[in-house]
């Protein structure tokens, strides 16, 4: 009689462990008991170490890691009201007028949204004006570090570079570090973009060049070196600091060093405003902008966990974004704007970055006020509380 009860307990047991954790070998052990089974607490013991933890599947066998070896993977996604996301897009680009507009959502890294509104649809590359300098910004961090060079570097210090492209910077210019250029402290004033851009001198693609070999003249240097003017001629002086280090086309050498690590496909300067090249002229899928922010804005980036180590107006701007907090606490934003032609031809974009793991992009084809710009962040920051 043992040696069947023996039997019958080493089937069931052999059962448990072929189920795994769709079973409870606690009721097992109390079932066999009350038949007057009883079964050896070493047996129990066993059991008890194999099962499953709470809330897991079991799975095929293979190497089992210690806890301290265990991967650090990220939370899962937080609940998303995706039915009152959709009504507050719709009802804000309604009431702006806006006939085509683009919306993606990340959290930590995984896509949630990815949607199209009017005449834009999901996944399509769109103009994202001034979003293009963060693109630039890091573009430079990569292409500076490559070839031995840093932030503090000089204009003086690259002068082989510009002679490549046929640019020399005058005296006043020679002094500024890259630095003050990407935070816009270098005194670059008045923005020399500006007056040109719905001119037909805008059609050539790549315009950063001629408004660096204007920048960098003495004349054109009229603000104060250290103090914050925002200038998209900053941006055309590294886009030619980019091209005149490689020697090859800026959107060459960003889409192979930034993009295509960050799992960009969309993105490219040579649509409708090209020319804008390195202050505004990417166009760019708002799922892909996301996961550009998501791959070189990353908490452990050493210019996220450490901004004050690279250049950064303290708590305002940093490498082509607006960053105050540093490490999981960084707020990263930049907002795109273009208004020409009397209003007749507008871009706009939004990203951001929040601390919580939530990033986002829009992009639309309007001309709006700023307060709406406002409004599109506060009604997304309410929804995710």
């Amino acid at each position: 009689m043992r040696i069947l009860r023996l039997v019958f307990l080493l089937t069931v047991l052999g059962l448990m462990g072929a189920i795994g954790a769709s079973m409870d070998w606690r009721s097992v052990v109390v079932a066999l008991e009350d038949k007057g089974i009883t079964v050896p607490e070493a047996v129990q013991a066993a059991f008890q170490q194999a099962e499953p933890a709470a809330g897991t599947a079991s799975a095929a066998p293979g190497p089992t890691a210690s806890p301290a070896e265990a991967p650090d993977l990220p939370e899962a996604p937080a609940e998303l009201d995706r039915v009152a996301l959709t009504r507050a897009l719709t009802d804000w680009t309604r009431d702006n007028g806006i006939e085509g507009f683009t919306f993606a959502m990340a959290q930590n890294g995984t896509l949630l949204v990815d949607t199209g509104l009017g005449n834009q649809s999901a996944g399509s590359p769109q103009l994202v004006a001034s979003l293009s300098k963060a693109i630039t910004a890091i573009c430079t961090n990569e292409v500076l570090a490559a070839h031995g060079y840093g932030w503090t570097t000089t204009i003086g210090q690259l002068l082989p570079a510009f002679d490549a492209m046929r640019i020399l910077p005058q005296a006043k210019a020679q002094v500024l570090t890259l630095g003050q250029i990407v935070t816009h402290t270098g005194g670059l004033k008045p923005d020399l973009t500006q007056g040109d851009m719905a001119k037909p001198t805008h059609g050539g693609l790549g315009m950063h060049g001629r408004y660096a070999w204007k920048a960098l003249k003495d004349v054109a240097i009229t603000g104060m070196p250290g103090e914050f003017f925002y200038s998209n001629t900053n941006f055309a002086v590294l886009g030619t600091v980019i091209e005149g280090l490689e020697g090859r086309p800026y959107e060459d050498v960003c889409r192979e060093r930034v993009l295509v690590p960050a799992g960009v496909t969309t993105a490219r300067t040579s649509g409708r405003l090209g020319s804008m090249s390195s202050y505004a002229g990417w166009e760019i899928s708002a799922a892909d902008y996301v996961r550009f922010y998501d791959h070189w804005f990353a908490a452990g980036r050493p210019w996220v966990a450490n901004p004050a180590a690279f250049p950064h107006v303290a708590n305002s701007y940093a490498l082509g974004v607006y960053l105050s907090g540093e490490g999981a606490n960084a707020d990263v934003d930049h907002n795109g704007r273009l208004c020409m032609d009397n209003g007749r031809f507008g871009v706009g974009a939004m990203a951001h970055k929040l601390p919580d793991g939530w990033t986002w992009a829009a992009t639309w084809e309007q001309c709006i006020d700023p307060k709406h710009y406002e409004a599109l962040d506060a009604m997304i920051a309410g929804l995710l509380k």
